[in-house]
């Protein structure tokens, strides 16, 4: 049924993958969840459960998106509207440890600001709540301000308050939720990967050179920071 469900279920060819994926997210849930309940006694609701695997699938799905369409184009970052300013926030899973990174921009599409961090965690989720977290700190201050990221499930928890949040992402996003509340002018978007490749690209950079802070603009490579917006970098002498 999942090798040929237009065959078992008569659905249309341009449904087959998005039902393939939607089917292997919930097996591989589901067996995942299963040795996670028997072996380490954990307990789940339905509506987590729910919540996960529509997250996990939007988030595939999106990915797949521009692999099975030739003929698109990849995306560039757009800049903010004038008097904001946009947050990118991306993280790097390592063995022993993750790194995230936020990049602050405005309506011009110049870089005002590059914070990195090391955070104690291997879990991709909690290091993209993490992300998210350090991009929304690094916002505080600015009452007109977009934070965006390329994850769907952490963009969903924050925008969702009375939906079921992953338990071990919950109080990351409470902290982000709580600094939303402070400025009602704050928005958050779901942008596309090839429209984050900055924020990917120098939390790649920081993971390998162990560059943790407020990094100068001076010492990231420059075709790092103009690498999703379309933009030549400025020509040096």
């Amino acid at each position: 049924m999942i090798i040929y469900p237009d065959r078992e279920l008569r659905l249309k060819k341009e449904e087959r993958h998005h039902f393939q994926i939607f089917a292997v997210i919930m097996l591989d849930f589901i067996w995942r969840k299963r040795n996670d309940i028997i072996h380490n006694h954990s307990s789940l609701s339905i509506e987590e459960a729910s919540f996960q695997i529509k997250g996990t699938y939007e988030d595939y799905k999106d990915a797949w998106k521009k692999k099975v369409d030739q003929q698109s184009k990849e995306e560039n970052w757009h800049p903010p509207p004038l008097n904001y300013q946009s947050y990118s926030f991306d993280a790097a899973v390592q063995d022993q440890f993750s790194v995230v990174s936020a990049i602050k921009r405005n309506h011009s599409g110049d870089i005002l600001g590059i914070l990195t961090e090391n955070v104690q965690t291997t879990i991709p989720l909690i290091a993209e709540a993490k992300a998210a977290l350090l991009a929304a700190n690094m916002a505080s201050n600015q009452g007109l301000a977009i934070i965006e990221g390329d994850s769907q499930s952490i963009i969903s928890s924050i925008e969702s308050p009375d939906i079921s949040t992953f338990w071990n992402i919950s109080t990351i996003i409470k902290d982000i939720q709580h600094l939303s509340n402070l400025y009602q002018n704050w928005k958050f978007a779901k942008i596309h990967r090839s429209q984050n490749r900055c924020a990917h690209s120098v939390v790649q950079w920081a993971a390998t050179n162990l560059v943790f802070g407020s990094i100068p603009i001076d010492n990231i490579p420059t075709w790092f920071l103009y690498i999703d917006s379309g933009k030549n970098p400025p020509q040096t002498l």
